[in-house]
């Protein structure tokens, strides 16, 4: 089919989207547009001018009234859209409102149950605590009744007679000696009225202690030594004595705060422990305690020795029973007579080898004992502290794991247990201070908590080359501590040592410490800048303790 182009004049503004049809289907919106547009000419050449305007009038009308329909349709339907939006609303916070008036309701009934419960708690704890302040105050005050009577004892006059003084001595040792009150088996007999008998017998679970207390205002001689010695050798069922002098030191057995001295007795070899000063001491009980340790340890190394000895006194009386069958063959006797002197000669030279190891053995394990307890008490004074409030409470469990933490090596190296670090800890700590449910469980320190150390914090700068990314100039901290043991303890000897009468060896003794950390004490605060320089030094050269650390090095 051929095309031909018409072209058609339209006003400017139109906008006619003509070329989205086909040709036929313009031809054909031509013709229809021509013949409505002929068709309407005509109709509004027929229709007079009234009846044009009625006609749109009409059409008006019906316009309006469809509109004013659709306003009232719509104006119905919103307030059927409010009404059921209202009461939906309505019904939700009727529901909230149940909701709010249940949960104070359940509220009201939790807090009235709480105070219930809260208050009967706290009742119960009242009349627990009270109970136990009223034991305490018990306990505290007679202990401070005896306490008072032992200063009364202590201060009086020191032109007292010798039986009075040993009366006095005998009533503080008696009164310190309580401390053993809680240990297995325990049991105190007063022996001072009887002869060779010392003045006390303590008896233990595992062993027994003749004691002699010396309350003099000198050093006590040589001759009691020997006294105590002949009481230890005639006293069968005691296995060990202790001489306590109160004020003073024991002549040629004053090296240490505690010494030792074996000897050997028909029933076997025994043990005497010489404690110096014990007065001197901020806790004496504590003193008395250690000492109860290095005899226990010594019991232990003891009895695989007896078992030695009941052999051999076996093979003696076999030796005696050969010697009566064959006293009557003059000829051997000469022999047997030279045996048995040779045996006899073995015997004592068995015995000086076996004092010699155990005084060996028994000096190792005083210094290992001093060692560790002045570690943990060094250890204790500068991590934690004493606040006598009930309420703070720490176990011997988390004192271990902090302790075992912070000295992992010397842990490891001494094999320290946690059976053997709560033994050292309730040594330090007054009994009335810790409560032990059974020997395994873990012992709970009332009053205690951990103290933060007293730090100075010093900066290092250190500068670093600029590289190609220009890195910033990097600081590093070092935390040191200021004391070297504690702020009071640091204070008090730095105070003695400026007292000239007194030296590095004087100042450990007076402490419980060694005299290398009196001197390392002096050296951090500057009393002194070189070990020699320290007043006493001389005299820690000669002992055996300096010794033995050169030979180590």
């Amino acid at each position: 089919m051929s095309i031909k182009i018409i072209q058609i004049s339209v006003p400017v503004d139109s906008n006619i989207n003509i070329s989205d049809f086909s040709p036929e289907e313009n031809l054909l919106i031509i013709k229809i547009g021509i013949s409505c547009l002929l068709e309407g000419r005509k109709s509004v050449l027929n229709l007079t001018q009234k009846e044009i305007q009625q006609k749109i009038q009409n059409d008006f009308k019906d316009e309006i009234q469809k509109l004013e329909m659709n306003i009232l349709c719509e104006k119905e339907t919103s307030k059927k859209i409010e009404e059921r939006m209202e009461k939906m609303y309505d019904t939700q916070i009727l529901q909230m409102k149940k909701q709010i008036d249940l949960l104070s309701t359940q509220l009201k009934e939790y807090e009235m149950s709480n105070k219930e419960i809260i208050n009967k708690e706290l009742n119960k704890a009242k009349e627990k605590y009270e109970l136990l302040l009223q034991e305490k105050d018990k306990q505290n005050q007679l202990n401070r009744e005896v306490f008072d009577k032992a200063i009364q004892l202590t201060n009086k006059n020191v032109t007292k007679s010798s039986c009075a003084l040993g009366d006095d001595g005998e009533n503080i040792f008696e009164y310190l000696s309580d401390t053993f009150k809680d240990f297995n088996g325990y049991k105190i007999e007063n022996k001072s009225k009887q002869g060779h008998k010392g003045d006390f017998h303590l008896f233990f679970e595992e062993f027994n202690v003749l004691v002699d207390s010396k309350n003099y205002s000198g050093t006590v001689q040589k001759k009691e030594v020997n006294k105590i010695e002949t009481d230890l050798m005639i006293n069968d069922n005691m296995k060990f004595a202790w001489m306590v002098s109160l004020n003073t030191n024991i002549s040629e057995y004053n090296r240490f705060p505690i010494s030792c001295k074996w000897i050997t007795t028909d029933v076997g070899v025994k043990c005497i422990l010489f404690i110096n000063n014990l007065l001197a001491n901020k806790e004496p009980s504590n003193v008395l305690r250690q000492a109860w340790y290095i005899c226990n340890e010594f019991n232990k190394m003891t009895k695989k020795i007896y078992s030695e000895d009941v052999d051999l006194s076996k093979y003696r009386e076999r030796e005696l029973k050969q010697k009566k069958q064959i006293e009557n063959l003059q000829e051997r006797a000469s022999e047997l007579r030279r045996s048995i002197n040779t045996s006899h000669n073995i015997l004592k030279q068995m015995d000086n080898d076996l004092i010699e190891m155990l005084m060996i053995n028994s000096d190792k394990i005083i210094n290992n004992n001093f060692e560790l307890n002045n570690k943990i008490k060094e250890w204790c004074e500068n991590n934690i502290k004493y606040t006598e409030n009930d309420g703070s409470k720490l176990t011997s469990t988390e004192i271990w794991m902090k302790f075992k933490k912070e000295n992992k090596e010397y842990v490891q190296e001494n094999k320290i247990t946690i059976d053997l670090f709560k033994d050292e800890l309730t040594s330090l700590i007054d009994n009335s201070k810790f409560t032990e449910k059974t020997k395994k469980s873990a012992i709970e320190f009332i009053g205690f908590e951990f103290k933060q150390n007293e730090n100075v914090v010093i900066e290092k700068k250190e500068l670093q080359k600029k590289n190609k990314n220009q890195n910033p100039i990097t600081i590093t901290t070092e935390v040191l501590n200021k004391f070297y043991l504690s702020e009071y303890q640091d204070n008090k000897i730095i105070d003695e040592y400026e007292n000239e009468s007194n030296n590095i060896m004087t100042i450990s003794s007076q402490n419980n410490i060694r005299p290398w950390q009196v001197v390392s004490l002096l050296i951090r605060h500057k009393k002194i800048f070189k070990r020699e320089e320290a007043r006493g030094y001389d005299i820690y050269k000669e002992t055996e303790e300096y010794k033995q650390k050169i030979i180590k090095k």
